[in-house]
Formats: C-alpha cells, structure tokens, sequence
C-alpha cells in the first residue's frame, strides 16, 4: 500500500504542469535608436484565469520604455482593471491586469483558449551590448482568486551600434572631384 501511494504522489507530480509567462521579441538583434516591439505571453495554464501581475525588469542603460498595453484576455468587453507603471530610474515596468468579478467566463474562456498576450510593449535601444529581459515579481490568479504555480523565461537580445559614415572618406572624395574638374577647366 505504501508503494502505491509513492507512485501515485510522483504519477501526480509529474503529471502537474506550471503557466509559463515569458517574452515574444520581434528580433534578437537590434541597432541603437531600433524601436523593440515585444510581447508578454502566459501558455500552459489549465482552467480559467482572472489576474496577473509582473515586474519587468530591464536595463535603463540599454532601454528605455516607449509604452505599453494591455491583452485582452481578461475583458470580456466590458472593461477589466489594468495598472500600468514605468519606473524609468530602477528599470521596472510593473503591469498588472484583472478581470470583472462578474465578467462573462464563455467570453473570458475564448479570449484566453491555451495561451494569450498578458501585454504588448515597445522599447527603443539605446546602447550597445547584450540585454536581458525578466520578471521580477509575477503571478497568476485563477477566476476564484487562487495562486496559479507559475514559471517565468527571460528573454535575451543585442544591440549594436550603427556604423557611422566615413566623413573623412567622404570628404576626401569630393575634395578630389572638385580638384579634377578645377584642372579640367585649366586645360579648356
């Protein structure tokens, strides 16, 4: 009976499976003064969800945010609760987004199906180098108000720096052509 219960506990174990919230960028290598268009994405929950909360954290040397918005996937066309804040100075977007207490769950359950946008963002680059993207705090409530086992996966990209033209080379381009037609018009 012992045996039994072991693998009955490590059979539902394994068969538990966490949400993942986790960045969709629209590339992995940007250039400075690029506009980053990302997404915040929740995948693999099971059942209905009513709320999340997350503290992006980025670089305020690399980033800066643009501005943001939120899915839709808590709103049943009704309105939902959404906070947004950027804190430009520590490099934390903090998002936060809940649904009506009352809303139409037939409609909440469509907008989210297995996976959906919590909230889009858009960034522009500032510096070169390699940036990473996370969470902070971050977490999901299901419909009735209970914690949702959640995981996180960062996301990772680089900026480089944009080549700046050869002035010189320019210069010295022009400066030959202007000499070449000042001969030509000796010779005429």
């Amino acid at each position: 009976m012992k045996n039994f219960l072991l693998a009955l506990s490590l059979v539902l174990s394994v068969n538990v499976q966490a949400a993942v919230i986790k960045f969709n960028l629209d590339a992995s290598d940007y250039q400075v003064g690029d506009t980053i268009s990302g997404q915040l994405v929740v995948s693999d929950f099971s059942g209905l969800l009513g709320a999340f909360w997350a503290d992006m954290e980025y670089s305020t040397s690399g980033v800066s945010v643009l501005g943001w918005s939120f899915g839709v996937g808590f709103d049943d066309g009704l309105g939902s609760l959404s906070i947004g804040n950027n804190d430009s100075v520590s490099g934390i977007l903090s998002l936060e987004e809940y649904s009506d207490p009352f809303a139409d769950t037939a409609i909440l359950t469509a907008a989210q199906g297995t996976a959906f946008v919590l909230a889009n963002f858009t960034l522009e680059a500032l510096s070169a180098g390699d940036y990473d993207l996370s969470l902070g705090l971050f977490g999901l409530l299901d419909f009735d108000n209970a914690d949702v086992d959640t995981t996180a996966e960062n996301a990772r990209f680089s900026i480089t720096q944009v080549p700046e033209p050869a002035t010189i080379v320019i210069f010295a381009l022009a400066s030959m052509m202007l000499l070449r037609i000042k001969r030509k018009q000796r010779k005429n």
